[in-house]
């Protein structure tokens, strides 16, 4: 059984009800936390879960603030992670090293060292041939937007596609998964490069059938009355939900 827990579901900058972009993942052998938003204020509230394994496993979609700066809150669980391990996209990409890229930005004088920050930091590259953590494979595809991003898939359970213009691979690789994480920026169809919308989602999801559809990273201004709006049109779709902070889901094989 892996469960997954709504650290931050929002994007951009985290808004009254919603942190920015991090997933806590429960895999069973280990921890994965999908992106480190400032949703990962939220940790603590599950240091328990933390303490049952040797790691934790930090994947990157991309470098973009809303969804790294929740690294410089980790050394609030000093005691509870023993040792961290940090996967971004690296030179094969197009990046500089992981590590040079994030040691740029958390550094003196803005942050200490992030070798610092835990007893044991690695900080890792991947590529589009992906990586194992554990027995866990996991899959990395491209996606489309400002400075790249990359979708990350874990085993047969999730595919986390945040911040991408809307893809039909996206969701031709979503039917091989129990649970599709999807950008929701936007409520209409702009033609966003960055983003993706509430309308093409649910015409994409009329040409794929995927087995439950959780809609992320979530614009900051949007309102009550936006979501009621947009869930009337849901009624009889019980396959797609927005996705909230501290939303919990429970997957099995």
């Amino acid at each position: 059984m892996m469960k997954l827990i709504a650290l931050g579901s929002g994007g951009g900058t985290p808004s009254k009800s919603r942190h920015t972009a991090s997933y806590l993942i429960d895999t069973g052998e280990s921890i994965v936390i999908l992106d480190a938003g400032s949703g990962l204020a939220r940790l603590g509230d599950y240091s328990t879960m933390l303490k049952k394994y040797e790691e934790v496993n930090i994947i990157l979609s991309h470098y973009h603030l809303d969804h790294i700066i929740g690294i410089s809150y980790l050394s609030n669980w000093n005691q509870a992670i023993k040792k961290l391990n940090i996967y971004g996209p690296g030179k094969d990409l197009g990046f500089e090293t992981c590590r040079k890229t994030l040691s740029d930005i958390f550094t003196p004088p803005y942050y200490v060292d992030l070798d610092k920050v835990l007893n044991e930091v690695n900080m890792l590259d991947y590529n589009l041939q992906g990586f194992k953590i554990g027995n866990m494979k996991i899959s990395i595809n491209e996606q489309v937007h400002s400075g790249r991003s990359f979708g990350v898939t874990v085993g047969n359970y999730i595919h986390y596609a945040t911040d991408t213009a809307i893809l039909e691979e996206t969701f031709a690789l979503a039917q091989n998964v129990k649970l599709l994480l999807h950008d929701c920026w936007d409520k209409i169809n702009i033609d966003s490069k960055d983003h993706s919308s509430f309308e093409q989602i649910k015409l994409m999801l009329n040409k794929y059938r995927i087995q439950k559809v959780g809609l992320i990273h979530i614009h900051p201004i949007w309102k009550d009355v936006d979501f009621k709006e947009l869930m009337i049109s849901l009624v009889n779709n019980q396959n797609i939900e927005f996705v909230d902070d501290k939303w919990v889901v429970e997957l099995s094989d």
